[in-house]
């Protein structure tokens, strides 16, 4: 497996931060009989319940946050949940956010049409205890192959009077994977109360995986391990339970925000005493090898 040096650097963003909807490619279709990349589709009563239908089934399961090549990995993970409404053909999704910052809850629900390529629902943050004490609409944009959902910052009010902020929340999914924005504004001036917030989330892969360190003239060889996308580091041990100095790590990473740009699977090996990186590799998001090989160290991973 070939070997890269990170020396090159993405563009900076713009200062105001980008829309999810600038660099998230929507690609699979989700709307039967779409056309032109971006254009709005239009939906009938029996294309929303199919809407709805097709995202019941793609939509829960686990997704990895993906990695930013100017920042530290941070890991994370995004899980859903789905259910129908009984009442509608509407859909309840509950998204639960977990980085090392903490855990974070809210419902999405989409309840009806509001247009041609628009259909209405709500938001909802949920605190620890696991109630949601406030709602907030939000308007779905239909486009090929995917959706996004936007609350109204001008409507979207939490506080009281005196600090009282206004949130624009913005969840996009393309079928594989779900960027999540927050830009808390606050109302007394207009100016951002904390730092915009985007997070991007790919489909998670679990690989099995063996790895060798070479010592003196022979190869002392891990036990098998499993190995997921969550970028939360590991120890391959041997099969006496000891270390093999090393730890792995894989994740999703993003070379550029701009569309058209893959997301890659990288894994990499660290110095175990000191955390220098040690050897690493990239390859195709849905690969189903990747390994690094060095005159020291062998790794293999296989989905």
């Amino acid at each position: 497996m070939p070997m890269h040096a990170e020396h090159d650097r993405a563009p900076t963003q713009p200062a105001g931060g980008p829309r999810l909807t600038v660099w998230l490619a929507l690609s699979a279709c989700l709307v039967a009989g779409c056309a032109a990349t971006g254009a709005p589709t239009s939906t009938s009563d029996s294309q929303l319940t199919r809407i709805v239908d097709e995202l019941s089934r793609v939509l829960p399961g686990r997704y990895s946050r993906v990695q930013d090549r100017d920042s530290a990995p941070s890991p994370g993970e995004l899980v859903v949940s789905t259910e129908q409404l009984e009442d509608s053909d509407g859909l309840l999704a509950l998204l639960t956010q977990q980085t090392s910052e903490g855990t974070r809850r809210f419902l999405v629900e989409i309840d009806g049409q509001l247009g041609p390529d628009r259909l209405g629902g709500t938001f909802a943050p949920v605190d620890a205890s696991g109630h949601s004490r406030q709602r907030c609409a939000m308007t779905f944009h239909l486009r090929t192959g995917g959706l996004v959902g936007r609350t109204d910052p001008d409507q979207c009010r939490f506080g009281s009077e005196e600090s009282q902020t206004a949130l624009l929340k913005e969840v996009a999914f393309d079928g594989r994977r779900i960027v999540v924005g927050d830009r808390v504004i606050r109302v007394a001036d207009g100016e951002l109360a904390v730092p915009q917030q985007i997070a991007a989330f790919y489909r998670s892969r679990q690989f099995q995986g063996r790895a060798a360190l070479r010592e003196g003239g022979s190869w002392r060889q891990a036990a098998p391990f499993a190995l997921d996308t969550t970028a939360v580091r590991i120890t391959p041990r041997d099969a006496a339970a000891m270390s093999l100095g090393i730890e792995l790590e894989l994740a999703f990473y993003r070379t550029n925000e701009a569309p058209g740009h893959d997301i890659l699977l990288r894994l990499s090996a660290f110095d175990g005493d000191t955390g220098e990186l040690v050897g690493r590799a990239w390859s195709a998001a849905d690969s189903v090898y990747i390994g690094i090989t060095l005159p020291r160290l062998q790794v293999v991973l296989r989905h």
